[in-house]
């Protein structure tokens, strides 16, 4: 526990454009910047604090740990080139960078969580019987993580498609099936905790 732990502070921009292209395309760009003030961040530390931790006299507590900046681009695509296709795109780039204030003892207080690359595409199909199929690809690069030694290192570049399917059976009911992760990609957020590898879903749902 931190009972000095202050709440965070912030200023957010965006600038946006979008424009559309007769019916069928919309594109859209969007600029933004985060100035945080008291960043909270988890700080590991050598303590005597936590005798009942996993690893002997180290502690990971939040703590203010100064001032962080968020800045960034996105850009976004969506296209209907067929009555019965819809195709969305979406890239984001992220910068984070965190200024240690002066006094505090925060080591190992790195920019993590986020990836700094980020791009999404999905084609979504409208079938007869209003059933609708769905293909997702997903790409990430940038993220970093910590090994047991507490030194930085880069988390996974990964790609990964979702195949999915909507079927209507009656009014406000549904079923819903698909496959996560297709092609079984080995990734990672947190160094030896890997995310799921292929996995099924099957859903009925009613509103």
């Amino acid at each position: 526990p931190n009972p000095e732990l202050q709440p965070e502070r912030s200023r957010n921009w965006t600038f946006g454009y979008s424009h559309a292209f007769a019916s069928k395309t919309v594109v859209q760009l969007d600029l933004f910047r985060s100035d945080v003030r008291d960043a909270i961040e988890t700080v590991v530390f050598a303590s005597n604090l936590c005798p009942g931790y996993a690893i002997a006299g180290y502690c990971t507590q939040s703590q203010n740990v100064g001032n962080e900046v968020h800045e960034g681009v996105e850009f976004t695509v969506r296209s209907t080139p067929i009555r019965r296709l819809t195709l969305d795109a979406n890239y984001g780039f992220l910068n984070r960078t965190i200024t240690i204030a002066p006094g505090v003892a925060a080591p190992g207080v790195y920019p993590f969580g986020a990836p700094k690359h980020k791009a999404i595409g999905t084609a979504t199909v409208r079938l007869a019987h209003q059933a609708l199929a769905l293909v997702t690809g997903r790409y990430e690069s940038g993220t970093v993580t910590v090994d047991a030694a507490n030194l930085v290192v880069p988390a996974s570049k990964f790609a990964t498609m979702d195949l999915g399917g909507v079927l209507p059976i009656r009014a406000g009911m549904s079923l819903q099936a698909g496959v996560n992760n297709l092609f079984d990609r080995f990734y990672y957020y947190q160094l030896g905790f890997p995310e799921e590898g292929r996995n099924w879903y099957f859903t009925m749902r009613y509103r």
